[in-house]
């Protein structure tokens, strides 16, 4: 009887670490191998899953832990013998297991992730119409869901015409795209947040609120600064934020009034 091909080394050929030649011996092994082809179904699932849903999530890693790659191989390791104890266990059933595998493995989702999310937020309507060409090439990418290239091109804007009349608006719009860049999400329940790609976001908002007098402007940055501190868990510094456009009275101050509110029930203890 052949010897059991290691679960880790399954994890390795299915996630593309293994030379060509490697892998094509280890092909050869789990083809003739009906266990081998089994695990590498259950690992094969719980890498698309992270293909689909985890997109970005890779580098989403805390101070001291593994890589992710790293994390699944040690995780699945743990529980396929169990797997292997259910032999009924197949097709939907593995999939749920990756599923769970994924939710155990990813980084701590937010308690403030549907407060903070920016998933509905239309950044284009404040300045629509104001700007040149360059705006419009990035509004199109960020309608297209192309955050990071809509971030890039609105950054490039702010450094190429520094004494440009659209600067605060180029800001603004750099900070929108860079925190709708910055959020993640598992299906609509497990939300989080990009920490470096907020900082940008809030270094561009910023620069508003010192240079910029227009009252709708101001309003709207600071709902993105308070919904960023929401994202890094600042909860004092985004009330103080939605305070303050309570108190300017304009069309964002019911919802600003409505967020603490919100904000306060999640902090209360359960």
């Amino acid at each position: 009887m052949s010897k059991r091909i290691p679960i880790a080394r399954i994890v390795d050929f299915a996630g593309g670490r293994l030379s060509r030649e490697e892998s094509l011996a280890l092909l050869d092994r789990i083809e003739h191998d009906k266990q081998a082809s089994q695990d590498l179904d259950l690992v094969a699932s719980m890498m698309d899953v992270v293909a689909k849903e985890g997109d970005a999530l890779s580098t989403e890693r805390a101070v001291g832990q593994k890589p992710l790659l790293a994390r699944i191989r040690s995780y699945v390791s743990s529980i396929l013998p169990e797997f292997r104890s259910h032999p009924v266990l197949s097709g939907s059933a593995a999939f749920a297991l990756a599923l769970a595998a994924l939710m155990i493995l990813l980084p701590p989702s937010s308690p403030y992730g549907s407060l903070a999310s920016l998933h509905d937020f239309d950044f284009a309507a404040t300045i629509r119409g104001v700007g040149p060409v360059e705006f419009e090439v990035a509004f199109d990418q960020y309608r297209e869901g192309n955050y990071e290239e809509s971030a890039r091109l609105f950054e490039r804007y702010t450094r190429a015409f520094p004494h440009s009349t659209l600067l605060e608006y180029a800001h603004y719009s750099a900070g929108a795209a860079y925190l709708r860049w910055s959020e993640w999400r598992l299906a609509s329940l497990y939300i989080g947040f990009n920490r470096e790609r907020v900082l940008k976001g809030m270094d561009h908002l910023q620069e508003v609120i010192r240079s910029s007098s227009d009252q709708r402007l101001l309003e709207d940055t600071r709902w993105l600064l308070a919904k960023a501190n929401l994202m890094l868990l600042q909860t004092e510094p985004a009330v103080a934020e939605l305070r303050i456009i309570v108190q300017m009275g304009g069309s964002r101050s019911a919802d600003a009034a409505g967020l603490i509110q919100a904000v306060q029930r999640v902090q209360q203890p359960r």
